[in-house]
């Protein structure tokens, strides 16, 4: 157990406890009041630690494995827990009933699944956070994943279990930030400039289409129909995709996607 003073500018509010178990190595912030948001924990050498140390006034940690014979150096993410701390008062409040209420109600989207249980899936936190109305990346969730599989030391993360304390934990660690939207028109502008032509300064509907169904939410032609159904792009003159025009510049680009514009 080591006392570590993450920034000697700030030793009041940046001071931490760092600590190892038999195989992990663990940061709490202090004075700790034994919440569990205040700390952090992860597996740094599932074969033993052989011991941990600090580096005063940076945010590194230094670990040594107890038989893989290696030496590890760890960057503390202090912002993240500064975050989680801020939101502690949520506890209090209505709005972690509605995260119980979300908790329990993924699990019964699965038709199969008839119990209620008090862990789920790793996977199911996806569907966690879209009932809270945030759409995450393919790439986040390979992130999440091999946060939790290296954490856990398991390969599969359809093998890892949450409670509902780990499930609110992950939202905050890695989604809550995703609710700070942009408007419609600068979201709608930034979609377009990002895979515009450079030449004629417009869009191929078609080449936008298929990077919807290949990156960021993977969606079949089918959910990415019903999505534009959804945002009332189709009507009786256009009722598919192909019946879109081929091309769009930003001005035809920002009407078709942007539904207050619409008349």
């Amino acid at each position: 157990i080591k006392v570590w003073l993450n920034d000697c500018e700030d030793i009041l509010n940046r001071s931490y406890l760092v600590y190892r178990t038999s195989n992990k190595i663990g940061v709490m912030k202090l004075p700790g009041t034994g919440h569990s948001n205040e700390y952090d924990m992860i597996l740094a050498h599932p074969t033993g630690v052989r011991l941990v140390d600090v580096t005063s006034c940076h945010n590194l940690l230094i670990s040594c494995g107890e038989k893989d014979n290696c030496i590890f150096l760890w960057k503390f993410n202090r912002i993240s827990m500064e975050k989680r701390l801020e939101n502690q008062p949520i506890e209090s409040n209505l709005e972690v009933k509605q995260f119980q209420s979300l908790f329990y109600y993924i699990q019964l989207q699965d038709a199969s699944n008839l119990t209620i249980e008090q862990f789920i899936s790793l996977p199911l936190i996806i569907d966690f956070t879209r009932a809270l109305g945030i759409y995450i990346s393919e790439g986040q969730i390979q992130e999440l994943y091999d946060e939790q599989c290296f954490k856990k030391n398991i390969l599969d993360p359809n093998q890892i279990k949450i409670d509902f304390h780990e499930t609110t934990r992950i939202f905050y660690n890695h989604f809550a930030n995703n609710t700070d939207q942009m408007s419609i028109d600068d979201i709608v502008k930034s979609v377009f400039d990002e895979y515009k032509v450079s030449m004629n300064a417009k869009i191929n509907i078609q080449s936008l289409a298929q990077t919807l169904m290949t990156n960021g939410e993977k969606m079949t032609i089918d959910e990415l129909h019903e999505a534009f159904g959804i945002l009332d792009i189709f009507n009786d003159q256009v009722n598919s995709i192909d019946s879109l025009p081929s091309e769009l510049d930003l001005d035809g680009f920002i009407h078709l996607f942007s539904p207050k514009l619409k008349t």
